[in-house]
C-alpha cells in the first residue's frame, strides 16, 4: 500500500500517508504542506531569519479546527504524547485560558470539563488546585 498523496510513491506509514507526510501532519496539521523558504512579500522580520513574526493568538488562530458540537476548539498544530495542543513549548491552552481570563493562579491546573485534551475553548477550562485535580480524575476513573 502506498501513501494517499498525490505523486507520493512511498511506503504507507499511518492514516494513509507515508512516514514523511504524517510527520508533515503531525507538525503543521496538513501532511501536503511543505517549508517556506525566505520572507513573504510586505512581511516583515523581525527575527532577522526571513521569518515573520506573528503574534501567539494569531498562530493559534491558523491552528483549530472549527466548534465541534460539543463545543470544542480543536487544535491541529503539534501535540504533546499526552495529546495536548502544544506550540511554542508551551501548551495552547493555557495561553488562550491566560489571554482571555489573566493568570492562571499559582499551584493551579487548567480541568478540561470536556475531557478532550486538544481543545483550547476558555469556557471548557477550569482552574483546580493539583489536588482537586487528582481527586477529580480519580472520581472520573471509577
Amino acid at each position: 500500500m502506498s501513501c494517499s498523496v498525490d505523486a507520493c510513491d512511498r511506503r504507507h506509514f499511518a492514516r494513509g500517508w507515508c512516514r514523511m507526510h504524517y510527520q508533515r501532519w503531525l507538525t503543521h496539521g496538513d501532511p501536503t504542506r511543505t517549508a517556506k523558504r525566505g520572507p513573504r512579500a510586505g512581511s516583515s522580520s523581525a527575527a532577522g531569519n526571513g521569518r515573520t513574526v506573528r503574534p501567539k493568538m494569531e498562530r493559534i488562530g491558523l491552528r483549530v479546527i472549527p466548534v465541534t458540537p460539543g463545543g470544542c476548539w480543536l487544535w491541529t498544530g503539534a501535540v504533546t504524547r499526552q495529546g495536548y495542543g502544544r506550540m511554542d513549548e508551551t501548551y495552547v491552552h493555557r495561553v488562550v485560558y491566560e489571554h482571555v481570563n489573566g493568570s492562571i493562579p499559582p499551584g493551579h491546573h487548567l480541568h478540561h470539563e470536556c475531557r478532550v485534551r486538544r481543545c483550547f475553548n476558555p469556557e471548557h477550562l477550569t482552574p483546580m488546585s493539583a489536588s482537586q485535580h487528582r481527586l477529580h480524575h480519580a472520581g472520573a476513573r471509577r
